[in-house]
């Protein structure tokens, strides 16, 4: 009789916590499709797509400011701007809980945050210095960047020299 306890005890326990962490994914999922239709997020104006988030960092940039980013090399500007920029991107623009921007850019298989401060780092930088974009030829870089590491990682737990990779 105890063990019949126990265990209804273990089943009520694990059918609460699966619930729960059920009811999570699909709060989360549903606060991202409410974000990516918005064009504003605790009042900040959130771009739909590239030229718009060229165009805001434009117009939200001091004219000093821009004039020393275009005269740093691209990889100085995203590796110096990372913490600062960056992450004003990334929290106001909303990168990991979703909004229309970082959907676009999901949408270009950039799926980490910390890929997306980093791209469009490189393509203001760009578009500073007049540079053609490449946004597309650069957003498959990151991804082929991140299989790269996966497999290294693979390779390094599992002892296995290719993993199949799953497109999103």
């Amino acid at each position: 009789m105890r063990y019949l306890f126990f265990l209804m005890l273990l089943l009520v326990c694990f059918s609460i916590s699966a619930q729960s962490k059920a009811e999570a994914i699909r709060l989360q999922d549903s606060t991202y499709q409410s974000n990516i239709r918005k064009t504003r997020i605790n009042g900040v104006y959130i771009p739909k797509d590239m030229d718009e988030a060229l165009k805001e960092l434009d117009d939200l940039s001091p004219a000093e400011s821009k004039t020393k980013m275009k005269m740093a090399s691209e990889d100085v500007i995203a590796q110096k701007l990372h913490f600062g920029l960056g992450r004003w991107m990334a929290h106001n623009w909303n990168f990991d809980e979703g909004s229309r921007f970082s959907h676009y850019l999901t949408g270009m298989n950039l799926r980490y945050s910390e890929d997306m401060i980093d791209f469009m780092l490189r393509m203001y930088h760009r578009h500073l210095s007049n540079k053609p974009l490449d946004a597309q030829k650069t957003a498959a870089k990151y991804q082929e960047e991140r299989d790269r590491k996966y497999q290294e990682e693979m390779k390094a737990k599992l002892g296995v020299d290719s993993v199949i990779i799953k497109k999103w």
